[in-house]
């Protein structure tokens, strides 16, 4: 113990350098000022991206700092104005990110739910042209008040219900959950008059989930040729929503094996089924099912924050 004494002797004398966490090492600098020009942090050009007035406790000695003082300062400073960058505050900052971040064949589909028709007004300014919204009433209600983007291409990614069906049909222009042979059938019958019938894709539980709709491989493989017989159903891809707790190995997996399914339905050549689009990835997965082969990605809070 006596020995460790000797060589643990830190905490009390870790100061011998004479610096503190609220000076800048030689130079003598403080946390409320940028270096040699003497800026104050709340006096930033760029205020939206610097925090205001950071301090360090001073009651830190500088030899328990994991590298000098100013190359400390100066990563952190480079730091915190990078993760402001990329943590955007508004809606079309937002969209705007992510629509440079994906190649130029993925689309970005702007998840509208719940959220008001200003916000998407916002995303649509940044570019959006891309919504979608689970429940038809509250997507009704918005398209009247958006009359005036006529551009909008409107997604319906919630459960559908036969009952439901003939507004969803008249009202959106993809249908991303056909989800059973009852529910294809009825689409179809319903697009039998319509001179622009929606596009629809199939949705598949690529995975086991007690909580999620959609076909089983098995059951979509067999329904096939029936699908293929309804020559207004316009099939033009698989979509697929994960099951929660999976690892980022196991997302892409799961993602790879939709797109190879994909491929495994077009190669068997139906004249009514085309397999050119992929409905696969979310907020927090997206970039894996890109990876896999995704062709339109489902992002709501990362566009528009939290749901309330």
């Amino acid at each position: 113990w006596g020995e460790r004494g000797r060589e643990g002797e830190r905490g009390g004398e870790m100061g011998r350098d004479g610096e503190r966490w609220g000076e800048m090492g030689r130079d003598g600098e403080r946390w409320g000022e940028m270096g040699r020009d003497g800026e104050r942090w709340d006096k930033s050009p760029i205020p939206h991206l610097v925090p205001r007035s950071p301090r360090l406790p001073v009651s830190l000695p500088l030899a328990q700092c994991p590298m000098p003082n100013a190359q400390f300062l100066t990563e952190y400073i480079n730091m915190n104005i990078a993760s402001s960058v990329r943590s955007p505050n508004s809606v079309a900052e937002k969209y705007k990110i992510i629509r440079e971040e994906l190649p130029e064949n993925v689309r970005a589909i702007a998840v509208s739910k719940t959220v008001g028709v200003e916000a998407i007004r916002a995303a649509y300014a940044a570019g959006a042209r891309d919504f979608a919204e689970n429940r038809i009433q509250e997507a009704i209600a918005k398209q009247e008040q958006l009359q005036d983007l006529s551009d909008i291409c409107w997604h319906f990614i919630g459960h559908l219900q036969g009952n439901k069906a003939k507004k969803a049909v008249e009202s959106f222009d993809w249908i991303h959950t056909c989800d059973s042979l009852k529910l294809a059938r009825r689409i179809a019958n319903l697009a039998a008059d319509m001179p622009s019938p929606p596009q629809v894709c199939l949705q598949v539980k690529i995975l086991p989930d007690p909580n999620k709709h959609g076909w089983t491989v098995p059951e979509l493989m067999a329904a096939l040729p029936e699908l293929s017989s309804y020559e207004k159903l316009h099939i033009r891809g698989l979509m697929t929503m994960l099951p929660l707790g999976l690892s980022e190995t196991e997302m892409l997996a799961a993602f790879q094996a939709t797109r190879d399914l994909g491929d495994r339905i077009a190669e068997q050549n139906y004249s009514n089924i085309q397999m050119r689009e992929f409905s696969m990835g979310m907020s927090g997965d997206y970039q894996l099912a890109v990876q896999a082969g995704s062709t339109m990605v489902r992002l709501g809070q990362i566009i528009f924050g939290a749901r309330k």
